[in-house]
């Protein structure tokens, strides 16, 4: 099959029937009857499809896909071969990374994390896309009470990496019906290396036409972006067969996964259909199992349509590569990069929708005629606790070898810090220290909700505590040139649930009563100002802007003079 990989029909031939194993098992799951009913709109897959009637952002989807199979059969083409003819080949020579932004419904809570929608997609596509010599990958980072503006878009590189290729919007309960947060977000990301593909998930009655278009005006500058179609989900859940007034033993002969799903509602109601939301397997009794976060039918059911979406999209690809039999790969796959580079190009340069200005409000009295274009086309690097994040998984954010991933607590392999509790037990003089809280996580065999707002902690008993960033691994990572940045800086504080933090736990305006201190390289900061979003600007005595130090990094020094107190800060940001 390795050599099928330079044949445009036989790549075709592997990913559809690929997609065939999927389609079958699919409606042993469903059953056939509901699944046609519930997914398949004519020749296409309700609900997620392109907004514009022209296509636009399908076109530019199939050449960034076109991209990754030209670059596979490229790769292919420069293998070493054997005397005999073999090669020590790998059977894949591209990545296709899938990301996924969202609040805590997206994250699965309530949920195994191997039951999220995010993982049901991953698996759905592994074959698919393995079977063209493509590893596709499913990020599923998103977090737990968290807006998508401010921090997660400032630091978005750094929490879902630099090699995306397509990534997603779900934060509808977070964001509300301030569209321009998702304006920001949607923006940050895709102006990250990959120029990835953008999907607004949620739809959201109310906040529907602010969020559409947005996604309109990010594919007016450049993007390839898409929505759910409104009518055709609602079509899917109309389609979902009924199983409130069936005896248990007709419930129980319906196929697995629109057994119980739908009763009052979906996944609400008796006989069955609340009792069978969540699986029991494994930590039956987990926490976050309320009525707003969906259970595992739910998820799957999401998963598969994005997964049948994104391949319908690559088969389309593939067809229009095969009927391209004429044209060397190296001149198509130039061509192909070229476009997409002169779009990101353009992107780039494009004027930012008028409405920009309302993702952050910036007091006059704190500094005059500050433009926050900045938080959307300047350049920034994070440092960043959260988890799930490519920077802690990879090293960068401890400037250590401890690399991993999501993990079953206990037995995670990249570098957890220290329990917040040892930090006020144990206070270690001169630095911040990289902390978590025990609320956060949850013991299983299985993994549940890896997405935790770890942090920076320093105390009352430590004195001057130090943070330099960015250090050693985050500036090879991120190709850090000093001369590129403004010098200005925002800070995060980790959040508190519903508003309420703990007694001890020290703020912005704790700050202008004295009560804790900053240095930034030695200079101290004069007022930190909320410009919204859950960010912090700094202000020294000269202004906003600050002079890295002779290595290029900023030397925070926080040092905490209200006793029994400590502050927690979540992200330092610099632009």
């Amino acid at each position: 099959k390795l050599y099928d990989l330079l044949d445009r029909q036989k790549l075709l031939q592997h990913a559809t029937d690929a997609k065939l194993r999927l389609l079958e098992k699919l409606r042993v799951d469903y059953g056939a009857v509901h699944f046609q009913r519930m997914f398949v709109d004519g020749d296409k897959y309700r609900p997620f499809t392109h907004i514009d009637p022209s296509g636009v952002s399908m076109t530019r989807l199939k050449r960034k896909l076109l991209i990754k199979v030209l670059s596979v059969q490229q790769k292919f083409k420069k293998q070493d071969y054997n005397a005999d003819g073999t090669c020590n080949c790998n059977d894949k020579f591209e990545t296709y990374v899938w990301a996924t932004g969202g609040h805590s419904s997206a994250a699965g809570h309530g949920n195994l994390f191997n039951e999220t929608y995010t993982a049901f997609l991953e698996r759905d596509l592994k074959d698919i896309f393995g079977s063209i010599g493509i590893e596709f990958i499913g990020r599923n980072y998103a977090m737990g009470g968290t807006s998508s503006s401010g921090e997660i878009a400032m630091c978005w590189e750094q929490i879902f990496g630099v090699d995306v290729d397509f990534f997603t919007w779900d934060y509808g309960m977070t964001d509300g019906n301030h569209a321009e947060k998702m304006l920001h977000y949607g923006y940050r990301g895709g102006s990250s290396p990959g120029f990835p593909a953008f999907l607004g998930i949620t739809t959201g009655s109310r906040a529907r036409k602010g969020r559409e278009a947005k996604v309109n005006e990010l594919e007016a500058m450049g993007m390839a972006g898409f929505f759910p179609n409104e009518e055709s989900w609602i079509a899917v859940r109309d389609a979902i067969p009924n199983s409130s007034n069936l005896t248990q033993s007709e419930a129980e002969a319906m196929p697995e996964y629109v057994k119980n799903l739908k009763c009052s509602g979906i996944e609400k109601g008796s006989p069955f259909c609340d009792r069978e939301k969540y699986t029991t397997y494994a930590c039956p009794q987990r926490k976050k199992q309320t009525s707003w976060h969906p259970g595992f039918k739910e998820h799957a059911r999401r998963g598969h349509s994005l997964a049948l979406f994104l391949v319908q999209a690559l088969l389309a690809a593939l067809k229009d590569l095969n009927e391209n039999q004429n044209k060397d790969i190296d001149e198509l796959l130039l061509q192909f990069q070229k476009e997409e580079e002169e779009l990101k190009a353009n992107f780039s340069k494009a004027d930012l929708p008028k409405d920009y200005k309302k993702a952050f409000k910036v007091d006059e009295k704190f500094v005059r005629d500050f433009d926050v274009s900045l938080f959307f086309k300047g350049r920034s690097l994070c440092h960043t606790g959260r988890l799930p994040s490519q920077t802690r998984y990879l090293g960068y954010l401890t400037n250590t070898q401890k690399v991993g991933g999501p993990g079953v607590v206990g037995n995670e392999t990249y570098d957890v810090g220290v329990n917040d509790k040892e930090v006020i037990a144990n206070p270690t003089n001169g630095s911040m220290r990289l902390a978590w809280e025990a609320r956060d996580r949850e013991r299983c065999p299985a993994v549940i909700k890896p997405d935790y707002k770890d942090f920076f902690m320093t105390t009352d008993k430590v004195g001057w505590a130090k943070l330099s960033f960015p250090n050693d691994a985050e500036k090879t990572a991120y190709n850090y040139v000093p001369s590129q940045f403004k010098g200005v800086i925002v800070l995060v504080f980790r959040s508190c649930d519903w508003g309420k933090c703990e007694k001890g736990f020290l703020d912005e305006e704790d700050y202008q009563k004295k009560r804790w201190e900053m240095k930034v390289n030695s200079e101290p900061v004069i007022e930190i100002g909320d410009i919204g979003a859950g960010a912090m600007l700094l202000k020294g005595k000269d202004g906003i802007y600050f002079t890295p130090n002779e290595e290029g990094a900023y030397d925070f020094e926080i040092k905490v003079n209200e006793p029994n107190s400590f502050v927690k800060l979540s992200s330092f940001i610099i632009f």
